[in-house]
């Protein structure tokens, strides 16, 4: 989810759009949180450090950064790919104390934490 720095932007504002991509996405998909802009931010920061502090109280991560500088560019893609390497080696050996409950039709179900994750998705990310 990316914000413009550069904007004021409230707590209700974040919270809603998080809400709306976690309803609209795959359970298993990867969430960031991205200042944008921050080239431009105001000195203060205002808007980074609600930001931070939003990203913190969700538990996601939170970078800022700036196409005109590459600040954090490739740094953003690089999370996601070890993201999403991370949760395919889950998938498929399953993380410690976790256990396989289902098996349908080539599909595997695990049980992770408190949530369930389809196997046959985990290459999504985004």
């Amino acid at each position: 989810m990316c914000f413009d720095l550069t904007k004021e932007i409230t707590e209700e504002e974040i919270l809603d759009w998080h809400e709306e991509v976690t309803n609209n996405i795959d359970k298993s998909c990867c969430k960031i949180i991205v200042g944008t802009k921050s080239d431009l931010a105001d000195a203060e920061g205002h808007a980074s450090k609600k930001l931070a502090q939003i990203a913190e109280k969700l538990d996601l991560r939170y970078l800022e950064t700036s196409s005109m500088t590459g600040k954090n560019i490739v740094e953003i893609f690089d999370i996601i790919v070890m993201e999403v390497e991370r949760r395919q080696a889950v998938f498929r050996n399953g993380p410690e104390g976790s256990f396989l409950y289902q098996e349908r039709n080539s599909m595997s179900l695990s049980v992770v934490g408190n949530q369930h994750y389809d196997e046959s998705k985990s290459g999504k990310c985004c």
